[in-house]
């Protein structure tokens, strides 16, 4: 910007000496045209750097926005959203505070309040920059911080994709994001709010679920035959709908599953359609995708592999034994060793003491999905039809 800038200058101090040359005149024309264009791209870069980063940065934004307005009202006693463990700590007090939009004036007032030299801003930038670049950054500011102010809390579950890595695959992650539009009404699936991308990411914003990953909680405590059956019976039923509408998930696993609450049995939402794709009745699919653990054997093939819908089947088996006993069905020394297990060992029950005060109806249907032969296994709709299913 600053060496446009100097360009400029130059060729105007060399034309207004020589006022009669042409040629030094569209030299000054040329460079002002240069600025002009220098301009509009760091006018775009700053945009687009301040959306960005506002997005991944969201969590520290908003409480910051909240404590501000929080300062410029007297008897308002918000001070976060949440406290440590997640949970909400708004009362009907602040409620009443936050029913209340912000205008984009308060807005504006809140964040031109912020010290011009030294005070971290919304994202992270000083105050200065805000006033200098508030025409051009302002509205979407504005928009954002509008949205979560209605939302009463920040969409923290972002998932930004590097443009600039070796993994990028740009029609991926479009059909990532045309996927979870198209199941944007099934209410077991985390929602997509906002997609925004600029020349380094994608960042996909998705609802928030309070009780975070269900890979996380099995870590922390074990689930109940009760309670497992309960939350599988809700897996099996967004996956069943998965399939009924063309879509293989190919990555059911325990990290990818979403809780909603923090409640000992909460509802789950199913999350990351990277891997997802569109199928159609009879069709197969080639390629190598999943997470080892998880892969069915059918896609664990020195030949080119042939798989349908079964797969996510058979990974939801494994997030079942998961379930019951606290372990992985089959884990080797090294990935290499994984994945010959999952395609050539029998099924165990291991270790026996885990597996002791679950029932024999639990182990069946276990067995039943963990069936090597995708055309033996059972289906979604058949999963759920099972006898252990159905038992309270």
């Amino acid at each position: 910007m600053t060496q446009a800038e100097v360009e400029v200058e130059k060729e105007a101090l060399i034309s207004d000496a020589n006022p009669e040359n042409v040629e030094l005149l569209n030299h000054l024309i040329t460079a002002r045209g240069k600025q002009e264009l220098v301009s509009q791209q760091f006018n775009e870069l700053m945009r687009s750097k301040a959306i960005i980063k506002w997005v991944k940065e969201g969590g520290s934004n908003t409480s910051f926005f909240h404590t501000s307005m929080k300062i410029r009202k007297e008897h308002n006693n918000i001070t976060e959203l949440e406290d440590e463990n997640g949970n909400l700590v708004i009362t009907e007090e602040d409620n009443t505070f936050l029913d209340a939009i912000p205008s984009a004036t308060k807005i504006k007032e809140v964040v031109f309040g912020i010290d011009a030299s030294s005070s971290p801003g919304l994202d992270g930038f000083p105050g200065s920059f805000y006033r200098f670049g508030w025409s051009i950054i302002g509205q979407d500011l504005i928009n954002a911080l509008q949205y979560c102010w209605r939302c009463r809390f920040i969409p923290r579950a972002c998932k930004c994709i590097d443009k600039t890595s070796s993994e990028y695959v740009a029609d991926s992650v479009k059909l990532e994001i045309e996927t979870m539009n198209s199941l944007k009404t099934f209410p077991k699936v985390v929602g997509l709010k906002k997609v925004y991308e600029d020349e380094k990411h994608v960042c996909i914003v998705m609802e928030y679920c309070r009780g975070g990953d269900l890979h996380t909680r099995v870590n922390k405590q074990r689930f109940t035959e009760s309670n497992t059956k309960i939350l599988f019976k809700k897996l099996m039923k967004v996956i069943m709908l998965c399939h009924d509408s063309g879509i293989v998930h190919r990555d059911i696993k325990p990290e990818n599953i979403f809780l909603t609450t923090k409640d000992e049995c909460p509802d789950i939402k199913l999350e990351d359609f990277g891997f997802a794709t569109y199928i159609r009745p009879g069709e197969e699919l080639h390629d190598t995708s999943g997470t080892r653990y998880y892969m069915a054997p059918e896609i664990i093939v020195k030949r080119k592999p042939s798989y349908n819908q079964a797969v996510d089947v058979w990974s939801a088996g494994v997030v079942l034994y998961v379930l019951l006993s606290g372990t992985l069905p089959f884990v080797g020394e090294n990935n290499m060793a994984t994945l010959k297990l999952v395609r050539d060992s029998e099924l165990q029950f291991n270790p026996p003491h885990l597996w002791d005060n679950i029932s024999p109806s639990a182990k069946d249907l276990v067995t039943r999905i963990l069936c090597k032969d995708p055309a033996k296994r059972l289906t979604a709709a058949q999963v759920l039809n099972h006898s252990w299913m159905k038992t309270k």
